[in-house]
């Protein structure tokens, strides 16, 4: 079986036992200052506010909002404000590594 194969059924697997589990949290900075509510609605509450840069835990989505940790009362904030591009690629020199991976649950390296 050749390295792409191999790796294809990887990804596969991987993908299948994430998807159908609840949403993993993770991590994704947010775009602009954006309002924290209290519920995932246009018409909700506001209890905080979230600063463009800062770095979130995202705990789960709901359509267009997500409940993030952040300083402060925790909340909801629009999808459309969170940056979900990841960390940069980790850099291991002396690892034999030949491919990583970005998916919910954060980097997945090959050797």
């Amino acid at each position: 079986m050749s390295l792409s194969i191999k790796t294809f059924a990887l990804t596969g697997a991987i993908l299948l036992a994430t998807a159908g589990g609840a949403f993993a949290s993770t991590y994704a900075t947010i775009n602009y200052d954006t309002p924290v509510k209290d519920a995932p609605k246009k018409w909700a509450d506001v209890v905080n506010y979230a600063q463009g840069g800062d770095d979130v835990k995202v705990l789960k989505c709901v359509g267009n909002y997500c409940y993030v940790k952040v300083d402060g009362p925790d909340g909801w904030i629009k999808k459309s404000a969170l940056d979900f591009g990841g960390p940069s690629y980790p850099v291991y020199p002396s690892s034999p590594v030949q491919a990583c991976f970005w998916g919910p649950g954060g980097y997945i390296c090959i050797n």
